[in-house]
C-alpha cells in the first residue's frame, strides 16, 4: 500500500568551535573525511537542500508551507546537536563542551502528501505565477548565497518572501516585515493571504509572537487599516497554531 504522507528528513551539517563562547561552524570548514553539508534522512549525500528540494513527482505536494527545524531532540535553541566527529557510535548532545563539540549537524523536516485531483495551489505559488520573480540564482563561483534580495526597498510580497527566506535570524525577519508593512501600500492586501508562509519562515515562536504585538502596534495609512485588520487576524490565528515538529509529531 503506497504512503499518502511522508515526512522528509535534510540533515545540515558543519565544522567549527566555540571562541569566547561564540560559534564559529561553517560547512565551508568541513573536512574531506566529513560527510556532504547535506545528507538525507539516511545520511547520504543529498543534492539539494532546504532552498530547493523539490517533491519527487507531480502527485506529490508539500503539506507544510515550509521546512522546519526538529526541535524534539537534545538540542541547543537553535535546533544543533553537537559531538567530537561524524562517526557512528559517537554521542550528540544539545549543549556544547569545547573538547566534544567540534562538529554540529540540525534536523530538517517537511511533511508532503499525495495530491487530491483538482487541488489548489497555495497563495505563494499563485503569486508567483502571476509575474514576479521571488528568486534569482546566484552568479560567480565560491561562497555565493543562493538567496539575492531583488530590491533593497521592500515594497511587494515576493520581495518580502525572499527576504525572509535569506535572513539568517529571526531578527532581520521582523525588519522585513517592518518594512514591507512601511513601504507595501496596497500590496499590504496580500499580507493576511500570505501570512501562513510568512510565519512558516520563522523559527522561533516567541518570533512569531513578537511579529504579531508589532503588527499591532504598527503606524500605518489609514487607507490600509482593513488590509491590516485581515493580516492582524491571520497573524493570531497562526500563532495559535503548532509550528514545531515537537509539537505535531503526537497529534
Amino acid at each position: 500500500e503506497k504512503e499518502d504522507r511522508v515526512v522528509d528528513i535534510l540533515y545540515e551539517n558543519q565544522r567549527g568551535w566555540f571562541l569566547f563562547g561564540f560559534p564559529r561552524y561553517s560547512s565551508a570548514s568541513l573536512l574531506p573525511c566529513d560527510p556532504a553539508q547535506w545528507q538525507h534522512g539516511d545520511f547520504c549525500p543529498s543534492p539539494v537542500d532546504i532552498r530547493n528540494a523539490q517533491v519527487p513527482d507531480p502527485s506529490w505536494e508539500w503539506e507544510w508551507s515550509s521546512w522546519y527545524v526538529d526541535m524534539g531532540r537534545d538540542v541547543d535553541e537553535e535546533g544543533w546537536e553537537y559531538c567530537t566527529a561524524f562517526r557512528q557510535g559517537f554521542k550528540w548532545h544539545g549543549n556544547h563542551p569545547w573538547m566534544s563539540s567540534f562538529v554540529r549537524r540540525r534536523r530538517w523536516l517537511r511533511a508532503r502528501v499525495r495530491r487530491r485531483a483538482g487541488e489548489s495551489s497555495t497563495s505563494l505559488e499563485a503569486l508567483n505565477d502571476s509575474g514576479y520573480s521571488s528568486i534569482q540564482p546566484s552568479s560567480g563561483g565560491g561562497k555565493s548565497r543562493a538567496w539575492e534580495p531583488i530590491e533593497e526597498e521592500i515594497a511587494n510580497m515576493p520581495s518580502l518572501i525572499l527576504a525572509l527566506r535569506n535572513a539568517r535570524v529571526d531578527r532581520e525577519k521582523l525588519v522585513a516585515v517592518r518594512q514591507f508593512v512601511e513601504h507595501g501600500e496596497d500590496e499590504l492586501y496580500y499580507l493576511a493571504e500570505c501570512m501562513n508562509d510568512i510565519m512558516s519562515l520563522f523559527i522561533f515562536q516567541n518570533s512569531r509572537r513578537q511579529l504579531l504585538t508589532e503588527l499591532m502596534e504598527a503606524h500605518y495609512d489609514p487607507s490600509q487599516a482593513e488590509n491590516m485588520k485581515r493580516a492582524i487576524d491571520a497573524a493570531a490565528a497562526q500563532v495559535e497554531n503548532l509550528e514545531y515538529w515537537s509539537d505535531v509529531k503526537s497529534v
